[in-house]
């Protein structure tokens, strides 16, 4: 619930969003008040009022935003919430980053969001995120090998394809 970090860059302004403290995995790297599974993610109009916080200071015309947790994939929802208020104040972030552990799947709404609907003949409708001229949802995936997560199935080959198959960009980096 507060500007953790403010950092402007020659062509965008960055803002990294920490989604929440929700996570799926207890990593022994990382400390106890980020894995906690039992927190709610913050409510839509607290991410506004941060957000005014944020524009109020900045006035930028072009942002890159990084989705970080906690797990972010927890709370596809809000990360649509988010960008939907960017859409309608007229200020789309250019680049949107997901740091993810990468084992959650694409949800329908957030499939739906990147790249729009699937009419009755099976074609994509263009109103997805990607329709909007010029913007990149980059992943960044940190899938955990087991001696990190203590999971068996810690790397999920099938979400890492789902989230790979964007039209964007992609970095896999295993911890």
């Amino acid at each position: 619930e507060r500007i953790v970090q403010v950092t402007p860059t020659e062509e965008y302004f960055s803002v990294n969003w920490q989604m929440g403290i929700r996570c799926n995995y207890d990593c022994m790297y990382c400390p106890a008040i980020y894995h906690d599974n039992n927190s709610s993610h913050h409510s839509l109009e607290t991410l506004k009022n941060t957000w005014n916080s944020v524009y109020e200071k900045t006035q930028c015309a072009k942002y890159k935003i990084s989705f970080t947790g906690g797990e972010p994939m927890l709370y596809q929802q809000s990360m649509i919430d988010i960008i939907r208020e960017f859409e309608r104040r007229g200020n789309m972030p250019n680049i949107v980053t997901v740091e993810t552990n990468a084992t959650k799947e694409l949800g329908k709404p957030l499939e739906d969001f990147l790249y729009g609907p699937v009419n009755e003949r099976g074609e994509l409708e263009p109103t997805g995120f990607y329709d909007i001229g010029g913007k990149i949802w980059h992943w960044a995936m940190s899938p955990k090998l087991f001696n990190t997560s203590g999971e068996n199935d810690a790397v999920n080959v099938d979400v890492i394809k789902s989230y790979a198959k964007t039209p964007s960009s992609s970095i896999i980096k295993f911890v």
